[in-house]
């Protein structure tokens, strides 16, 4: 297992957006500060544990999933009032708990 940290806002299949660089998978944790992760059309972050950590309106964690792209989240999701996870076009949740 990994636990992997957004380090900036991006597309969710770019590895130099994760620290350490890398791409996070169903045994991983990920953690989003204030950030927004875009998850491409045709590209399923598939991930363990998820956790938002925005503490603003300025300072928001966000999921953005385009259409034709897909969340797969297989443990706990915690988030606060100042996080988002937005549906664009179509995208994909699953929830595996």
């Amino acid at each position: 297992m990994v636990a992997y940290v957004v380090n900036a806002s991006g597309l969710a299949n770019d590895p130099t957006k994760y620290t350490p660089n890398g791409l996070p998978t169903s045994a991983d944790t990920l953690t989003i500060g204030a950030f927004t992760l875009t998850i491409p059309s045709g590209y399923t972050l598939d991930v363990g544990a998820i956790t938002m950590t925005g503490t603003g309106v300025g300072a928001r964690s966000q999921i953005t999933i385009n259409g034709g792209g897909k969340l797969k989240q297989n443990s706990s999701m915690t988030l606060n009032t100042y996080n988002r996870i937005h549906w664009s076009g179509g995208g994909i949740a699953e929830w595996e708990v």
